[in-house]
Order: C-alpha cells, then structure tokens, then sequence
C-alpha cells in the first residue's frame, strides 16, 4: 500500500515552475516528517524542477500543447517522482557520460543533478514517449 500518491497532468510549460517549486515542501508539511523528511525537499525539488525543464526544452522542444504527466508517491521507505513525456527518450550515450559534466555549468547539468540527487534514476522509453523515475531512499 502507498500511503500517498499524487497524480497531475500539465502543459508543457514554465509557467508551471512556481508550483512545482512549492508543491513537495506543501505535501512534505501536509503528511509529516515520517512519509517526507524534511531533509527529502531540497533534492527532490531540485531533480522533479530538472526532469520537468528536460521534457519542456528537450522532448517537447517547447510545444506547449504537449503534456507532462507527474506522479509522486511516498511510503514508508522512499520517495518515487514519475515524469512523462512524449519525447524520443535520454540517448543512451548522453547516460553514459554523465561524469563528464562540469558542475558549474551553466547549461546541459539537469541530468547530472537528478543522478547527483536521486538514489536511483531509471529512463523508460514506452510507445507514448518516456518516463524518467526518480527514487530518493529515506534509509541512506
């Protein structure tokens, strides 16, 4: 059982930011420290803000019609961020030289910081488009 799990379609737009910027220290002061440690905010705020400019700017290559679908679940041992586009999906080369990136960078970072942030980062290409799973353990 999930003890809490949060659903939302938006469009794909930076308009959106200021929200998602406030939307996990909401749910983290609504269900309590136990389900999201307040410790939990700063990175997965960050990651959910990064993976969401990535489906803006890169898979949906601005085109605001186009959806960004969320989900967000917590339980008792950690947090899962769903984000879903209809873009092609992270070529696999670019997985492989994350490293490389320079962390000051002032572009081409977001991917760095989710796998700098998250426990666990899994890209999933599906027949509608590709989800990026972002997973922060409460057990470090």
């Amino acid at each position: 059982m999930i003890p809490f799990c949060l659903n939302f379609t938006m469009r794909s737009s930076v308009q959106y930011h200021r929200l998602l910027r406030s939307l996990l220290t909401c749910i983290q002061q609504a269900v309590g420290p136990r389900l999201f440690p307040r410790r939990a905010v700063w990175p997965t705020t960050l990651a959910l803000i990064e993976a969401v400019n990535n489906a803006i700017c890169h898979a949906h290559r601005g085109m605001t019609s186009l959806p960004i679908v969320l989900n967000i679940k917590l339980s008792a041992r950690k947090i899962v961020m769903e984000v879903k586009d209809q873009g092609r999906g992270i070529p696999k080369e670019k997985l492989k030289h994350l490293h490389l990136v320079k962390p000051e960078a002032m572009h081409g970072r977001g991917l760095w910081l989710i796998h700098h942030e998250m426990d666990r980062v899994i890209s999933k290409r599906n027949n509608n488009g590709h989800s990026l799973i972002m997973t922060w353990a409460k057990e470090k």
